[in-house]
């Protein structure tokens, strides 16, 4: 098949839409299709109009200053001279416009698609109703998603949220369940022997500490410093040393309760490097709200590399037991409170699905249902 993937930007590593559609694009390349990739609002200002970022795979990357017309032409162009015969698009309304009402995109994307069968990924729809302002803008931002739906029409509809599955219900569309792959390969690391969960306190056994990977940016609210804290109250009752290691900038103070905790930090590490460090950590701590853990490619990651989540953030009008995901495999790897006994399952379940989140199983598990509609 001729696939031709739609995303706001490529070649981004700070995007989470861009690395996931290159790595899409490459994987369904290595199954033997023909790809091409096409940003329509793409950050980088210095980006050629066409080369090959992805492996050998033409790209054309139209910056967002791009005008209007300019964009158009260029795009319809492309996509005709391509001639696909399936075209997967990323839905991200805020990587496409920064209020997330990408009018002219969404009608441009639509005529790009016309007479083509269509997948669409929803990453995000519109966002949360917690002030006033934001009530108006997730108003205009579902109105502005239900006509793209309905002028669209795509044959597949995927998103990696149930939330997303039950709102797009409501507009009278049927999503199906596609999780997140992890952006970040496994190695042939050995992994740190895990002896913590049986019976002896690590620290009698082998002397290595109890290892919390903090990775990007984190908030401390009330609930991530209260987890850390009770944590490794935990931890000390079992004479056991923590260690937090963050991964990233993170410019916002600790309190100083933790004050007194071993930390590292690393602002960059290639690939390898951090897929070892998820390797030897035994807990990642986020701070993105647990409904929406399905959605993080980090969360993926670490669950790729059998690492289990630690997520105490929920925001309001969810419950505690919204965790973001369709398979409750992985629910279970989700730590929801600073409980060493329900630590040991959560990171058991999580080295049980140790690889299993990978790129090629979930995007052959895509290419299969677009065959089945060829």
């Amino acid at each position: 098949m001729r696939i031709l993937i739609i995303a706001p930007s490529l070649k981004n590593y700070a995007d989470g839409v861009a690395s996931y559609s290159e790595l899409l694009a490459g994987q369904m390349q290595r199954a033997g299709h023909q790809l091409a990739c096409l940003s329509l609002y793409d950050k980088d200002e210095d980006c050629t109009a066409q080369a090959p970022v992805i492996d050998d795979i033409v790209c054309l990357r139209l910056p967002k200053f791009h005008a209007s017309e300019r964009k158009r032409k260029e795009a319809l162009d492309f996509v005709r001279h391509f001639d696909p015969h399936w075209v997967s698009v990323q839905l991200s309304p805020y990587a496409y416009q920064a209020k997330g009402l990408p009018y002219q995109l969404f009608r441009l994307i639509v005529e790009l698609c016309l007479g083509r069968k269509v997948q669409l990924m929803v990453h995000e729809l519109w966002v949360g109703k917690t002030s006033l302002r934001n009530q108006v803008y997730a108003m205009l931002q579902k109105r502005l998603i239900a006509r793209f739906l309905h002028q669209l029409k795509p044959n597949l509809l995927h998103t990696q949220l149930p939330e997303y599955i039950q709102e797009l219900k409501e507009l009278g569309w049927k999503a199906l369940p596609l999780p997140l792959f992890s952006n970040i390969a496994t190695f042939d690391i050995p992994k740190k022997g895990f002896s913590q969960c049986h019976g002896e306190p690590s620290s009698s056994l082998d002397g290595v500490p109890f290892s919390i990977l903090i990775w990007g940016g984190i908030k401390w609210n009330k609930e991530i410093s209260h987890f850390l804290t009770s944590f490794a109250a935990e931890l000390k009752k079992r004479q056991q040393k923590l260690s937090i290691y963050y991964l990233g900038k993170n410019s916002v103070p600790r309190p100083t309760a933790l004050a007194n905790l071993t930390e590292q930090q690393e602002p960059y590490l290639d690939e390898r490097a951090l897929s070892d460090l998820l390797s030897r950590s035994d807990l990642l701590l986020t701070d993105i709200p647990r409904h929406a853990l399905g959605k993080s490619g980090k969360v993926a990651a670490a669950l790729h590399h059998g690492l289990p989540i630690a997520a105490p953030h929920v925001l309001k009008h969810y419950s505690v037991d919204d965790l973001g995901f369709f398979d409750s495999n992985l629910t279970a790897c989700v730590l929801k409170d600073a409980s060493w006994e329900n630590y040991c399952p959560a990171r058991q379940r999580a080295q049980n699905i140790q690889g299993k989140l990978g790129v090629a199983p979930i995007v052959q598990q895509l290419l299969e249902q677009m065959e089945d509609l060829a």
